[in-house]
């Protein structure tokens, strides 16, 4: 029985340590159906529905697209406009600002003003985890 690779200690995870190699990537028969159904409903209704077809993310925002509750591939659009599938695609908008708040005074040895700051590079991260 081969043993697994060792991990070095403080190595960042990404989401290729919890995909399974063997699963296969490509989309099943189910969400072709609903992607066909849902472009031919956009045909259909192509002057009401193209209102809510393009979404725009602000330059510090980043938006992480799901397809029918799975994420889709070629990580998280923007800034700028990007399309989506109105019945089938649902997507989060996630913030990359630092958000910086003060912590209240707390009885320490001393006198510390104390700050917290917290902030992400990775939109996708802040979703699956």
């Amino acid at each position: 029985m081969a043993e697994a690779p060792a991990r070095r200690i403080g190595r960042k995870v990404s989401t290729a340590d919890f995909t399974n190699p063997s699963e296969p990537e490509g989309s099943g028969l189910i969400e072709l159906l609903a992607t066909c159904g849902s472009i031919l409903l956009l045909v259909v209704t192509i002057p009401i529905a193209i209102f809510f077809c393009f979404k725009v993310v602000q330059e510090y925002e980043r938006a992480v697209i799901f397809r029918l509750g799975r994420l889709r591939r070629g990580g998280a659009r923007g800034p700028g406009i990007f399309f989506i599938l109105p019945c089938i695609d649902a997507y989060r908008c996630v913030d990359l600002r630092t958000v910086s708040f003060d912590v209240p005074p707390q009885e320490t040895p001393g006198r510390w003003d104390q700050r917290y700051c917290w902030g992400s590079h990775s939109p996708r991260g802040q979703l699956l985890n």
